[in-house]
């Protein structure tokens, strides 16, 4: 069996991105699928001229850390310091099986976007909260010091990560059947 690659993305791939990519690899690990299907994470940050995330990975930055540990500990949810911010590029999108995006900047609206810098892989896009049948956005904390606002996001990625895998599975499997328009 061929390992499929599920990709998610965010803007810096240093906050929900990377949340995103631990809940949905914990649970293709506990449902023994781990051999099959794989999740990593980029972001769109570094790409098409912007520039790197100051940070490398969420513990450099002390405030959204300081609101995030308590509740990835409570979800048993570990970052660890190799965890490193890394941009999108086409190898990557050209491999993944399925790119979901946090939110419609990230998706369509930004000038970087998935869609516009890899049009051609459109069809394999979508907003990751569509795993839950809703195609709306996950909300970026980003200089945020709402403590509610991390809590909804960070609850909120590892529910949908645990309760729409079945969905994930699905869209793989559909889109490992297509064939690139290039092809």
């Amino acid at each position: 069996m061929v390992l499929q690659t599920v990709l998610v993305v965010c803007n810096g791939n240093i906050h929900r991105s990377v949340i995103a990519e631990i809940c949905i690899n914990q649970k293709l690990k506990k449902s023994g699928l781990e051999n099959s299907i794989q999740c990593i994470s980029r972001g769109l940050q570094g790409t098409s001229g912007t520039p790197l995330p100051v940070g490398k990975n969420l513990k450099d930055y002390p405030k959204e850390w300081s609101l995030t540990k308590p509740i990835l500990d409570r979800l048993g949810i570990e970052i660890l310091e190799s965890q490193q911010s890394t941009p999108v590029d086409q190898c990557t999108i050209s491999r993944a099986g399925l790119i979901l995006a946090m939110d419609r900047g990230v998706l369509l609206d930004r000038d970087n976007s998935l869609v516009r810098q890899f049009p051609e892989h459109a069809f394999r896009m979508r907003l990751f909260r569509e795993l839950e049948g809703v195609a709306d956005n996950v909300p970026d904390c980003f200089g945020s010091d709402d403590p509610d606002l991390y809590e909804l996001v960070i609850c909120s990625i590892h529910r949908i990560a645990v309760e729409g895998l079945s969905t994930l599975i699905n869209l793989v499997q559909l889109f490992s059947s297509c064939k690139d328009p290039e092809e």
